[in-house]
C-alpha cells in the first residue's frame, strides 16, 4: 500500500503512507498524505 496513489475525479489527491500495526499481513490503521502536503515539503 505504502506509495500507493489516492485519486479522485482522476486526480491524485493524497498517497498512501503506511499501515498499522507494521509486523501484520492484516491492517488495522492506514495512513495516507495530502498532495498538499507532499508538494509543500518538496518546496
Amino acid at each position: 500500500m505504502s506509495g500507493g496513489a489516492l485519486v479522485n475525479d482522476n486526480k491524485i489527491i493524497g498517497l498512501m503512507s503506511f499501515g498499522l500495526p507494521a509486523d501484520s499481513d492484516f491492517k488495522d490503521v492506514v495512513f495516507a498524505i495530502s498532495i498538499g502536503e507532499i508538494m509543500a515539503r518538496l518546496k
